[in-house]
């Protein structure tokens, strides 16, 4: 049996002989010296088995093969091998060496665990208690930060809070169902207690709603910032001719710096702003693209004040120009039923009109039978107004020339009249003339 081997003068031969980078870097057998050996300046071997110390003021406590050959090193257990200055190397009863690979070193080989505070740790090291770290903690990386981990990290049953000047200002909580951020105090030091944002079980996500009804549910309001020149949302659906059998097929967001809008996107080809809205003067665009919108509502070429509706009528926007048969579209206007009626939707506001059924029978316009174009109606009254002037002014034609006829008819007339008087003066003349010669006889 292997007594223990003390080495504490300064006449160790093996010490004196072997310098200290020497002893650092080699091990017994490399160095030709049988273990167990205690051979640097004030180093011990204190009990166990082929044990060797050769560093300065190194130790090796007992236990089998380990070798404590860095200066003020210590190595214990089995085949625990403290190599390098300052290095404390402890081994459990595996038999492998278990090497310091680093100056000043706390190296431990617990196959069964360390346990701090508990004597049954379930795992490298089980802490029962509480623990400080006053420096960076690495879990699974060198840490460069307070806490770094490069694994996963649970906590289980209980919460991860974040504290600043004693008050618990944020924490991670698991409820009985989702996961949730708690605020507990703001910057002021005022008690918040309120859940910022909710991981439902299902998945929804709330922020400022404790029961998230939708994958994302705010309450409140949201601001999208700018973004290399833009902000928004994509809306991204299913389709055939997406990449992916997926497309984003519109867009809702800023335009540009004063407008906002909608952006339709079909990945067969072909896109733009459908609808835009400018905040400088609360004009609407539909159709009308990048342009800005001339009036309160601009529908491509339509617009509208407020009060009034414009039709788009420009000559330029037109063609398959044919004339029509005023006398026809008169006739058409005036064998039209006109009645009064309400919308089902609106029993309490009567209107005047036809249905679309008959105009669209009557004049073959529109793009349906369902509906009554304002222009198509504008231009259908116009066309029966000229038709009727034509009436009437070939009926005036008529009256004119028959107020000649009679006119000449009674100046004929005058004529005869006059002449008979005439006769007749003439005649009542020579008898007044008889009378008075026979008076005189």
């Amino acid at each position: 049996m292997e007594i223990a081997a003390l080495g504490c003068g300064l006449s160790s031969a093996a010490a004196a002989a072997t310098p200290a980078a020497d002893k650092t870097q080699s091990s017994p057998g490399e160095r030709g010296i049988q273990p167990p050996m205690a051979c640097g300046l004030y180093a011990t071997i204190s009990g166990g088995a082929f044990n060797t110390s050769c560093g300065y003021a190194a130790s090796v406590p007992g236990g089998y093969q380990n070798a404590a050959l860095g200066d003020y090193s210590f190595a214990a257990g089995r085949q625990a091998k403290a190599t390098n200055q300052g290095a404390f190397v402890w081994a459990d009863s595996t038999a492998a060496d278990f090497r310091s690979t680093g100056i000043n070193q706390f190296l431990i080989r617990a196959s069964g665990g360390v346990g701090i505070g508990t004597n049954s740790p379930v795992s490298a090291l089980s802490v029962n208690g509480t623990a400080d770290f006053t420096g960076a903690v690495g879990i699974g990386i060198l840490p460069a930060y307070g806490l770094d981990v490069n694994k996963q990290l649970v906590v289980y049953d209980n919460d991860l809070s974040f504290r600043r000047s004693g008050a618990h200002r944020w924490r991670l909580t698991t409820p009985s169902a989702g996961f949730e951020i708690y605020q507990g105090y703001n910057d002021s030091g005022t008690f918040v207690n309120q859940v910022r944002l909710m991981v439902a079980d299902s998945g929804n996500v709330g922020i400022g709603v404790n029961n998230p009804g939708l994958l994302l549910d705010v309450g409140g309001r949201m601001r999208v910032r700018d973004g290399a020149g833009s902000a928004g949302l994509w809306l991204n659906t299913a389709h055939f001719a997406g990449a992916g059998g997926v497309a984003d097929i519109a867009f809702i967001g800023v335009l540009d710096a004063t407008r906002i809008g909608f952006y339709g996107n079909d990945p067969r080809g072909g896109s733009g702003w459908g609808l835009t809205f400018d905040t400088s003067d609360g004009n609407v665009g539909i159709g009308t693209g990048t342009s800005y919108p001339g009036s309160k509502l601009q529908v491509v070429n339509a617009t509208c004040d407020g009060n009034n509706w414009n039709n788009s009528s420009d000559r330029n926007l037109k063609e398959n120009f044919k004339a029509v048969d005023l006398r026809e579209m008169l006739a058409r206007v005036a064998a039209l039923p006109i009645s009064r009626w309400n919308y089902k939707t609106d029993p309490n506001t009567p209107h005047l009109g036809p249905v679309a059924q008959d105009f669209h029978a009557a004049f073959d316009l529109g793009a349906d039978d369902k509906h009554i174009a304002t222009v198509d109606a504008d231009g259908v009254a116009l066309a029966a107004i000229q038709g009727l002037n034509e009436v009437v002014a070939e009926k005036d034609l008529k009256i004119t020339q028959l107020e000649k006829r009679l006119c000449t008819l009674e100046n004929v007339t005058m004529k005869e009249q006059e002449s008979q008087i005439d006769q007749l003066r003439h005649r009542l003349s020579a008898l007044e003339k008889l009378l008075a010669q026979s008076s005189n006889k």
